[in-house]
């Protein structure tokens, strides 16, 4: 039986790079790092972990320039946006959509860029609300939650 979500590939363009942003700038941990394949076309891979969040940075494939959900793979929960925004900011950190209202959620998203290039999103939840609150109902004219 299913019982979760294992880990989330990201493309690492500069594997280096990718490491030293998420684990010195977002916080994450170093797990691992591995070669494999046969030595006339070895590829690389390593694992980065934040509590329950494992990722696994794979370099792009011959041919293609992002894996996963292309160029947005991740959104990670924060607890005070706008210090996390200041703080990323003063870290030289782009932000790539400022701070807004969620609008399927209680509470507030950013959007940061990684060294790939790839936006990770910041959300920072409110009211009671979280990932598995069923009662969240919409606060904005423009948004209709269907189910």
């Amino acid at each position: 039986m299913i019982t979760g979500i294992d880990h989330v590939h990201v493309t690492a363009v500069d594997m280096d790079k990718s490491i030293a942003f998420y684990t010195e700038v977002l916080g994450f941990h170093f797990l691992r790092r591995v070669e494999h394949g046969p030595a006339d076309a070895r590829r690389e891979l390593a694992y980065v972990g934040l509590g329950d969040i494992l990722i696994e940075f794979l370099p792009p494939a011959p041919g293609v320039d992002v894996i996963g959900t292309a160029t947005r793979p991740l959104a990670l929960t924060v607890t005070d946006l706008e210090g996390a925004l200041a703080d990323l900011t003063a870290k030289g950190v782009e932000v790539t959509m400022p701070l807004r209202a969620g609008f399927s959620y209680y509470g507030l998203a950013a959007a940061i860029k990684d060294p790939s290039g790839l936006t990770i999103e910041l959300r920072e939840w409110s009211n009671g609300d979280g990932p598995q609150f069923p009662d969240w109902q919409p606060e904005r004219e423009d948004v209709v939650r269907t189910a």
